[in-house]
């Protein structure tokens, strides 16, 4: 038969995997992505597995024909991908669908609506898990995935959907960790930018070309920086670095870009502290997909202390990590490591060290590359900085005014669209105000800058992200809030905006 129905449990999905891979059990069982999709699977109440067998997966063959094609050892071209549900269905109500049997349309309906996602059983001896797609955790008031998109797959006919981003362990042949971390920062990407959407090995291949004296590209065990920016404009992309070595330059830069939809790549140090001494176990990668907002609002950004960022609220980051699974926790533990650089923050992971402990491997944060559209000009620093200026110039002002609330600044990238749509869709705006803004023209994409009483946005300022640096990027300012308005002009009056020599703060006060 072409297909197996299964009740799912975690011993049922250690026998799909068993059954693909081409080694011994007690090796595939100790892999640490079991449990990660175990926990996983327990969040999502997966109830249902159902196995497809004889699937032709698009990336596998591009590394097929690449290299297993050539090997003496005859692999397999031909993969399983398992279906995952949240409802219970038999063989017997599969089989109904699948022959038009009484009832049949209410089942399929049953199938669709409890869809969780699909992922890919490559037949390798080891790195089995290909093109893996599966539902987010729910978003219980806190978590964010702002990069996920839409997959659909057809399961004999009946059509599927998922909201989810790709992803895929690594395979040390083909691609290492970085090229499998740009692979799912593409597949968000190539929807956004439309870009053509490349395989591991293409990837791979694209950032080693200008790299003749390196070790051999396959097997590839690991791609530099500059490789991997290489890749990113292999697409027509530019990729943006930042360093983030302390937890606010960290969150702050990852909620600017992912807010958008932009998912970004995090080098980080991996450090074993199971003993006295801290231990480097080497340099990772990963995609950042999604954050959680637990936290309290801190102002402790390094630019000024009284700058209070929504952004300093998140408390764990949700990550691909090839090593470990999708949607992988990583959480700001606090963990101070003395590293060559000095002490610095180390995040939890999921690693395990050598006997197999969970708490004792943690991530230093290195750099961010975000690979971003050709357009997007203005860097997140340096709206940040303005917003800094002004948020400066209200704290010098407000000094003699009892009770008065200062700004809680929400700052993150968008397009024209999503921007409209909240405009569209926003109760709290004069009708004429909402038209205004409507049908007024912006660029394509925009910073927003909103700030924040409470969990209410009271005012934000719009600025142009495909502008030059050295002109002025504002664009307007949009009041949710009259009364508050009402407050900031009184202690703006008489402010003279002439000795600021920031252009776009300059316009952002005469706004008023």
């Amino acid at each position: 038969m072409a297909y197996k129905v299964l009740e799912y449990s975690a011993e049922n999905l250690k026998r799909c995997f068993s059954d693909q891979a081409e080694a011994h059990d007690e090796i595939i069982f100790s892999k640490r992505h079991l449990a990660c999709f175990e926990d996983y699977f327990a969040h999502i109440q997966i109830a249902t597995i159902i196995v497809e067998e004889d699937y032709v997966n698009r990336d596998f063959l591009e590394d097929y024909s690449s290299y297993y094609v050539r090997s003496f050892k005859e692999y397999k071209r031909d993969c399983i991908r398992l279906h995952f549900f949240k409802n219970e269905i038999t063989s017997d109500d599969f089989s109904n669908i699948l022959k038009g049997g009484e009832g049949s349309e209410i089942l399929t309906e049953q199938l669709q609506l409890n869809y969780r996602g699909f992922m890919v059983l490559k037949p390798l001896p080891t790195t089995i898990i290909g093109k893996t797609c599966i539902s987010t955790y729910d978003h219980d008031g806190r978590r964010y995935f702002p990069s996920i998109r839409t997959y659909k797959a057809n399961l004999y006919g009946i059509p599927l959907e998922v909201k989810s981003l790709a992803y895929q362990e690594q395979d040390s042949i083909v691609a290492a960790c970085a090229s499998s971390s740009i692979w799912s920062a593409f597949q968000r990407t190539a929807v956004l930018f439309q870009h053509s959407l490349p395989s591991p090995v293409e990837i791979t291949n694209w950032a080693t070309k200008y790299f003749p004296f390196a070790n051999r590209h396959f097997p590839n065990k690991g791609l530099t920086g500059e490789q991997m920016a290489i890749a990113i404009r292999e697409v027509g992309l530019e990729p943006f670095l930042y360093n983030v070595r302390d937890y606010d330059r960290l969150k702050a830069s990852t909620y600017a870009y992912l807010k958008g939809g932009i998912p970004v790549v995090l080098g980080f140090d991996l450090w074993d502290l199971s003993d006295d001494v801290p231990r480097q176990r080497g340099k990772h990668a990963v995609t950042i997909t999604g954050y959680s907002v637990g936290g309290d609002v801190t102002n402790s950004y390094d630019v000024v202390e009284e700058l209070q960022l929504t952004s300093s609220r998140i408390d764990k980051l949700y990550v691909h990590d090839d090593q470990i699974g999708p949607f992988a926790r990583m959480v700001f533990g606090g963990s101070k490591i003395m590293t060559r650089r000095g002490e610095c923050l180390g995040l939890d992971t999921s690693w395990l060290d050598g006997n197999n402990h969970e708490d004792n491997i943690k991530a230093t944060p290195d750099i961010l590359i975000i690979p971003l559209y050709h357009k997007i000009r203005i860097p997140f620093e340096t709206v940040l900085a303005s917003v800094n200026l002004f948020n400066s110039l209200f704290i010098l002002v407000a000094e003699k005014v009892p009770n008065f609330n200062l700004f809680e600044w929400d700052i993150y990238l968008s397009d024209i669209r999503d921007f409209k749509n909240d405009i569209l869709s926003d109760d709290k705006l004069c009708p004429d105000e909402k038209e205004f803004i409507l049908t007024a023209k912006y660029p394509k994409y925009l910073w927003r800058a909103s700030g924040k009483i409470g969990d209410e946005c009271k005012l934000e300022f719009i600025i142009d992200a495909t502008d030059i640096e050295q002109g002025s990027s504002f664009l307007s300012r949009i009041s949710y809030d009259k009364i508050v308005e009402k407050q900031y002009k009184v202690l703006l009056h008489g402010f003279d905006s002439n000795i600021v020599s920031d252009l776009t703060v300059k316009e952002m006060i005469e706004s008023f």
